[in-house]
């Protein structure tokens, strides 16, 4: 049987710090190797491998297509039937991940890309099918709160990867061998999941009925069709740069994502540690869930103002390590660097509509962003290239993303949050990287550090953050706690 989440201080802590410190080596992992092919290879076939990693990202979160998140909640819900909740998703997982397989290169061809491409998308393929079967042993550790081997898997199999793109390099290899280093790195993240759950018979699993494989199919399809669609978004840019503009446009846009889009991942892995709890709470203790909720909006923006801080004031040299070509880019990822601020906020309150069973409604949101996001990449791509394609891309995230997220989570998941340290700490970090930029350290790594260090001083002297807070932080999760096991 598979135990219940902890909702304590401590398991929360731990998960979240084995979270951030996961997704920062991952992300330090994956610019060596974006570093490697840019150096090595050149930016041109940089842009190629980042236009066919943009596809396998977008075909990984079809394999998993909401569900894992879906049979997370289902099992912190009803423990008693973890076993057949497990069992569905496993039959899923192996459906999914065969079909995606071979849709991969059939979709690159539809859209007439060169044969190269196409070829290295049926090798990215395989990543896809090793990443669904990754879903069921993830699950397994988010319902355990075990989510820092989930996570050390996963940096483990840069361990794979890094060694075979530096060869894949130095001889000068096709994008379709780069691609093949990453799809050796997610088998490596299969086997290394497979023997931390020691072996396939440590999942539980009673056998699924069809009825049990479609309701688990019929339940997660509006957050998969939602995911699906915020995936699509955040690669249309890389998709019609790739048509409307060049490689050369796509590599400059893809360094750029390198820093912003792994910064926001580590947002991301913050909701995922508080996932769980929060699911087990919703109904049996309004209070717990309530400053759960409050604990992780908070702890989000603190930790996404920090890295926008940082990120914009070293866009300068961040940007140029890539090499002078990329470097010129260095705007760009200022630009960028602000929808960090928005997505920290997104990404702690968007699960409040998962827990809430509401997911179905918040498509209509994210399908009218991909719409406006369409329309204006048509419209600013062809005259202002990829500085049009990233304003577009900020707008309609301020627009469509903070706000009615917010609203609607808090709606629905019937609590009601306080917003002062959030906008405070928005407005430290804005203050900081302004003070910054006035500086002539501004765009390299001391200005990125004294941004980082300027926003902390300013939270801290504001009293916007202190230790006297975070005590009363851990103490009211205690008591949420302790009111969640007596309900």
């Amino acid at each position: 049987m598979t135990a219940g989440p902890s909702g304590s201080a401590g398991s929360l802590a731990k998960n979240a710090v084995s979270q951030i410190g996961g997704r920062l080596l991952l992300s330090l992992g994956r610019l060596g190797a974006a570093l490697m092919i840019v150096r090595l290879l050149g930016p041109e076939r940089f842009g190629e491998y980042a236009l066919v990693l943009n596809f396998v990202v977008l075909f990984e979160w079809l394999a998993d297509f909401g569900q894992t998140d879906i049979a997370v909640r289902d099992i912190c819900q009803a423990p008693g039937r973890a076993g057949v909740t497990l069992g569905a998703l496993g039959w899923l997982k192996a459906g999914h991940g065969l079909l995606l397989c071979l849709l991969l290169p059939a979709v690159l061809a539809a859209m007439a890309y060169p044969a190269p491409i196409v070829r290295a998308g049926a090798v990215g393929g395989l990543s896809v099918l090793f990443y669904a079967g990754v879903q069921v042993f993830r699950t397994r550790f988010k319902v355990a709160m075990r989510m820092e081997r989930d996570v050390g898997a996963e940096v483990g199999s840069l361990v794979v990867m890094l060694p075979l793109t530096w060869w894949a390099c130095r001889a000068g290899a096709g994008v379709d061998v780069l691609v093949g280093c990453y799809a050796a790195s997610r088998l490596g993240f299969f086997g290394l999941m497979l023997a931390l759950a020691q072996g396939p018979r440590a999942v539980p699993g009673r056998r699924a009925s069809r009825a049990d494989v479609l309701a688990l199919l019929r339940e997660a399809a509006p957050l998969g069709v939602a995911g699906l669609l915020v995936t699509s978004y955040d690669s249309l840019a890389t998709v019609m740069l790739s048509k409307l503009a060049g490689l050369h446009e796509v590599a400059q846009y893809a360094a750029a994502t390198r820093f912003v889009f792994p910064v926001i991942i580590i947002v991301q892995s913050l909701s995922s540690a508080f996932y769980p709890p929060l699911s087990a709470q919703w109904r049996a203790s309004p209070a717990g869930f309530a400053a759960l909720q409050q604990a992780a909006l908070d702890v989000s923006v603190l930790v996404g103002g920090g890295l926008f801080c940082g990120v914009f004031g070293g866009a300068g040299f961040l940007m140029g390590i890539m090499g002078p070509e990329i470097g010129q880019a260095a705007p760009v990822l200022r630009l960028m660097a602000v929808v960090v601020l928005a997505r920290a906020v997104t990404t702690a309150m968007s699960p409040l509509i998962v827990v809430a069973g509401r997911q179905g409604t918040a498509l209509w949101l994210t399908a009218a962003s991909i719409v406006l996001q369409t329309g204006a990449l048509l419209l600013l791509v062809p005259p202002y290239g990829i500085t049009g394609a990233v304003v577009g891309y900020l707008a309609i995230e301020l627009l469509l993303g903070v706000v009615p997220v917010s609203l609607f989570g808090q709606h629905v998941a019937g609590v009601r949050l306080r917003w002062a340290v959030p906008v405070r700490l928005t407005g430290c970090a804005l203050a900081a990287v302004a003070s910054c930029s006035a500086l002539p350290t501004h765009g390299t790594l001391a200005g990125g550090v004294l941004s980082g260090l300027l926003y902390l001083a300013l939270a801290a002297g504001t009293g916007t953050v202190s230790v006297r807070k975070a005590g009363a932080l851990v103490g009211e999760l205690a008591a949420a706690r302790r009111a969640g096991a007596a309900a």
